[in-house]
């Protein structure tokens, strides 16, 4: 739905409802277990990507990086660290790197 002076936008990780007003964002991202339950191996391949970033707590991929580290396409890749995003455990700065939170 779209209504004058708003901006939506659709996020790579599915159901996230995203919409941009002057001056204020307001965002609804349903809860992490209902978004791992639409990716393939959902549960199994978000505890083994947050094991290596855990393991790792230095390490900073691209979404290219880390398809090839996790042996996933680039859209399945997309979703499990979109996940991880939404969810805080990791962030994505401007140089398109993912690491670990702070607030992790």
């Amino acid at each position: 739905m779209s209504v004058p002076g708003q901006n939506p936008h659709r996020s790579p990780v599915g159901d996230v409802s995203l919409t941009l007003r002057p001056g204020s964002i307001v965002a609804y991202i349903p809860p992490l277990d209902a978004r791992v339950a639409e990716i393939p191996f959902g549960q199994q391949l978000v505890a083994r990507v947050r094991g290596e970033f855990q393991e790792m707590p230095g390490l900073s991929l691209t979404l290219a990086q880390a398809a090839r580290l996790f042996a996933l396409n680039p859209t399945d890749c997309q979703q499990v660290l979109g996940l991880l995003l939404s969810d805080g455990f990791l962030r994505c700065g401007v140089d398109e790197q993912y690491r670990l939170s702070a607030r992790r």
